[in-house]
C-alpha cells in the first residue's frame, strides 16, 4: 500500500461532510461502541481493516490446584485465537488509549480488551466533554495501551502491537508519529532501546498529554493474551530479545510486590518459607534485564499482577505458581493461566483469603492484601521442586 497516496486522498474522501461531523463530535463523549472490523465494513471510505494471522484452536495444559480451594478453568481449556489486525482510519480522535471515530464511535478492540468494552463505554459516556485534540499532520501509529507504561501491559500489549503492524505489511518508516507511553526505567526502557524506535517520532501518551487527531491513524488491535492462549506472543518476544542460546533453567523466583498493594499480611512468615527453599525475591519491573532472568527460571511464584508478564520469556515446562486472592476470582483471577499456557509452561495455583471482599460486578484488580496459608504454601513449593 502506498501511504502517500492514501494521504493525498484524505481530503477528497473526508470532505466537508466529515469536517462537519468532526466539529459536532469534537467535545462529546462517544455515542456508540463498535469493533474496528465492523467499523471498516460500515465506513469503507474512511476505514480499512488489515487482518493478520488465521484462527487457531489452542488446547492448553490443565491448571493444577495446590491448595484446599479449587477453581474452574473449564472455560479456558479451548480458545480460538483470531481477530488480530490493524485498522487504518482517517481523522480519528485518540484520548490516551481510547480511539474514537469521526462519527463518534468508540472503537473497542483497538482501544481496550474486548471484555472491558462495555465498561469503557460507560466510563467515557460519563465525561461530558473532552479536551480539544492536537492536529497531527501526516500518518500516525498508535501502540498506546489501557495499562499505560505499567510493566506488564507495556511488555505484552504495546510491544506486540508493533509486531502486528509489521505483519500487516507496514514499517516504522511509513509513519510520521508514534503514539506510545514512555517506558519506565528497568526492563521496559532497556527493551525500548533495542526496538530501534526513532524517539523523534514518539508522541508520549500520559495523563498530562493532550488528545490527538492525526490525518491518518494506524491502530493495531489488543492482543487478548489475558483472555486467550496466544503462542505467537512469547515466540515473537523471545526471538526479538533473547540470545540464541539461553542457560538451562535453574533459578527459583518469587515475584515481589513490595511497595505496591495486594501483599500477604503474613509476609514475614511467607518470606521465611521462600528463603528456606532457596527462592530469590525478584522485582522484574525495576530490573534492567528481567527478561534474561525469566529465561533462566525453573520455578516462578507470584501474586496475581502484571509482573507475571515476564513469563513470556520463560522456557517451556517452567513451573509457575500463582497466589490468587479470593477477591479476584470474579474479576481478573486466573488470567495468568492463559499467559502461562501460551508459553507452554506448567500452571499451578493456590487460592488465598482476602482481607476484604468487593461486589462480584467490580472490574479490575483488588487493592486488598490477603492471607497465605503457610502450610499449603510449604507443601506447594515442595511439590514443585520435587517435580523439576
Amino acid at each position: 500500500m502506498q501511504i502517500l497516496n492514501s494521504l493525498s486522498g484524505i481530503k477528497k474522501t473526508v470532505g466537508i461532510k466529515l469536517e462537519d461531523k468532526l466539529r459536532k463530535t469534537l467535545y462529546k463523549a462517544p455515542q456508540k461502541c463498535i469493533s474496528s472490523i465492523e467499523y471498516a465494513r460500515r465506513y469503507k471510505s474512511n476505514g480499512k481493516w488489515y487482518s493478520v494471522g488465521e484462527s487457531e484452536l489452542i488446547c492448553p495444559r490443565p491448571a493444577i490446584n495446590l491448595g484446599s480451594t479449587s477453581l474452574d478453568f473449564a472455560e479456558n481449556k479451548l480458545s480460538i485465537c483470531s481477530g488480530e489486525g490493524v485498522l487504518e482510519i482517517s481523522s480519528a480522535f485518540q484520548y490516551g488509549c481510547w480511539i474514537i471515530s469521526p462519527e463518534g464511535h468508540l472503537l473497542t478492540n483497538i482501544s481496550s480488551y474486548s471484555h472491558f468494552a462495555s465498561q469503557s463505554y460507560k466510563d467515557l459516556r460519563i465525561a461530558p466533554r473532552f479536551a480539544k485534540p492536537s492536529r497531527l499532520t501526516g500518518t500516525c501509529l498508535s501502540i498506546a495501551t489501557r495499562g499505560g507504561a505499567h510493566y506488564g501491559h507495556w511488555l505484552v500489549e504495546s510491544i506486540t502491537k508493533l509486531h502486528l503492524f509489521r505483519l500487516a505489511g507496514f514499517d516504522l518508516k511509513d509513519v510520521d508519529y508514534i503514539l506510545c507511553h514512555r517506558p519506565t526505567s528497568g526492563t521496559p526502557e532497556n527493551l525500548f532501546k533495542q526496538l530501534d524506535i526513532p524517539e523523534k517520532k514518539c508522541m508520549w501518551v500520559d495523563s498530562s498529554s493532550p488528545a490527538f487527531r492525526p490525518d491518518l491513524l494506524f491502530a493495531p488491535s489488543y492482543p487478548e493474551i489475558y483472555l486467550k492462549s496466544l503462542p505467537w506472543i512469547p515466540k515473537f518476544l523471545q526471538s526479538r530479545f533473547l540470545p540464541l542460546t539461553v542457560s538451562r533453567p535453574h533459578r527459583r523466583l518469587y515475584l515481589s510486590r513490595e511497595g505496591y498493594s495486594r501483599n500477604p499480611v503474613n509476609s514475614e512468615c511467607v518470606n521465611r518459607i521462600f528463603d528456606r527453599h532457596n527462592f530469590e525475591s525478584f522485582n522484574p519491573e525495576s530490573h534492567p534485564t528481567s527478561h534474561l532472568v525469566f529465561s533462566e527460571a525453573a520455578i516462578v511464584v507470584g501474586h496475581t499482577g502484571s509482573a507475571f508478564a515476564g513469563i513470556v520469556f520463560c522456557q517451556p515446562r517452567t513451573k509457575v505458581l500463582e497466589l490468587i486472592s479470593d477477591d479476584m476470582l470474579d474479576t481478573e483471577g486466573g488470567n495468568a493461566f492463559t499467559l502461562v499456557s501460551s508459553c507452554e509452561c506448567d500452571y499451578n495455583y493456590l487460592v488465598c483469603q482476602s482481607t476484604h471482599h468487593r461486589s462480584n460486578s467490580t472490574i479490575g484488580a483488588t487493592p486488598y492484601d490477603f492471607y497465605v496459608n503457610e502450610v499449603e504454601l510449604e507443601q506447594a513449593l515442595i511439590s514443585l521442586i520435587c517435580n523439576l
